[in-house]
């Protein structure tokens, strides 16, 4: 929440009035206002977005997500990298009370890839996707 607040405020430009230091009250600071001068220029230059903080600063989710998201894309596999972005953004299609957890986990390991529990997150796109199919 706080990375995408921040990027959105480096994005439009509003950050230099967030960040704006504090005038020195005493006003005969000597060089401590050339020193000031060049720690904001550094934090300025520290402020300017990546290519990819551009593109994740205009997506309405986290940016971890929102880098899935646009990954996802670049390498084909946008529909895949989406619903493991909705899946992520909500709690595990795999949860169950205690009493039930051995039937989940059955259940779990009929979605898995190979045969065997690689990665949770494949196991719910495959699960998603047989459920899509049904």
């Amino acid at each position: 929440a706080v990375e995408r607040a921040v990027s959105e405020l480096v994005s439009l430009g509003a950050l230099d009035v967030v960040f704006a230091p504090v005038e020195d009250r005493a006003g005969g600071g000597g060089g401590r206002g050339a020193q000031r001068q060049q720690q904001q220029q550094q934090q300025q230059q520290r402020e300017e977005l990546t290519p990819l903080g551009t593109h994740l600063s205009t997506l309405p989710v986290d940016a971890r997500i929102g880098k899935l998201i646009l990954f996802g894309a670049m390498f084909g596999v946008a529909d895949e990298a989406l619903t493991i972005a909705a899946i992520l953004s909500h709690r595990s299609p795999f949860m169950s009370p205690p009493s039930k957890r051995d039937e989940a986990d059955a259940a779990k390991r009929s979605f898995a890839v190979g045969g065997a529990a690689q990665s949770d997150h494949l196991t719910a796109l495959r699960a998603y996707q047989m459920c899509d199919r049904a």
